[in-house]
C-alpha cells in the first residue's frame, strides 16, 4: 500500500514509473536444445497523477520462473493508480534449431515503452549458444551462456528477462534463468498550485 494521508492536504499529484516482471529464459529439456531469452516487462512513466488522501494498492509483478522442462514462465503485471505494466513473455525452446526469445510486455496507451524481446538462441556444433535476456530501463538482462550444459542467468535490472539454458547431450539438463521482479518508483508530490509566485 502507498499511504498519502500523512502528506500536506494540498499534496495530491505524484510522479512515478514502474515496470512489469521479466520473463524467464527457455530451458534445455532435450539433447541439443537451446533456450531463448525472456522478454522484459513493459515500462510506464506517469507525471502528475492525482491521488486522493488515503491508501492506494500497489502490485509488483514477479519475474517469471525458469524450468528445465519447458519454456520460461511469463513475468507478472505491475499496477498502481489505475495504470498497468504487463510482464514479459518467457523464452521458448526447441530441439536442434534456432528459435526466438520471449516477447516483451506491451504498454498499451500509457506513456512508456514496450518491453524488449529476448535474444534468439543459436545452433552450434557441440556448444549450446543460448539467447540473452532482454534488458530493461533499470539494467541488463541475464547474460547469454554457452557450453555443453549451461543454465541461464537471472535478469539483473528490475523487469529484465532471464537468459536461456542449453545442452548438447541427453545426459544434461539446464534450466532457463529467472526473470527479474518488476518495481515501482514514486518520486514525490506536487501541490495543486503550479503557477508562478505573485510579484
Amino acid at each position: 500500500m502507498f499511504d498519502t494521508s500523512k502528506n500536506p492536504s494540498d499534496a495530491n499529484r505524484y510522479d512515478f514509473e514502474m515496470i512489469g516482471g521479466g520473463g524467464a529464459g527457455g530451458c534445455c529439456g532435450h539433447s541439443d536444445s537451446r533456450g531463448g531469452g525472456g522478454g522484459a516487462g513493459a515500462y510506464v512513466s506517469v507525471c502528475g497523477v492525482t491521488l486522493s488522501h488515503g491508501t492506494h494498492k500497489i502490485k509488483i509483478g514477479a519475474g517469471g520462473s525458469g524450468s528445465a522442462e519447458r519454456s520460461g514462465g511469463d513475468g507478472g503485471e505491475s499496477s498502481f493508480a489505475g495504470y498497468h505494466a504487463p510482464g514479459g513473455s518467457g523464452g521458448t525452446w526447441a530441439e536442434g534449431m534456432s528459435f526466438p526469445g520471449g516477447k516483451g510486455g506491451a504498454v498499451g496507451a500509457y506513456i512508456g515503452e514496450r518491453g524488449g524481446d529476448g535474444g534468439y538462441s543459436l545452433p552450434s556444433d557441440k556448444i549450446a549458444s543460448c539467447g540473452i535476456g532482454a534488458p530493461s530501463p533499470f539494467g541488463a538482462g541475464g547474460a547469454g551462456v554457452s557450453g555443453s550444459s549451461s543454465s541461464g542467468k537471472k535478469g539483473i535490472g528490475a523487469g529484465s528477462g532471464g537468459s536461456g539454458g542449453g545442452c548438447v547431450s541427453t545426459s544434461f539438463s539446464a534450466s532457463g534463468g529467472n526473470g527479474a521482479d518488476g518495481c515501482l518508483l514514486i518520486y514525490g508530490y506536487h501541490t495543486t498550485a503550479f503557477g508562478t509566485a505573485a510579484e
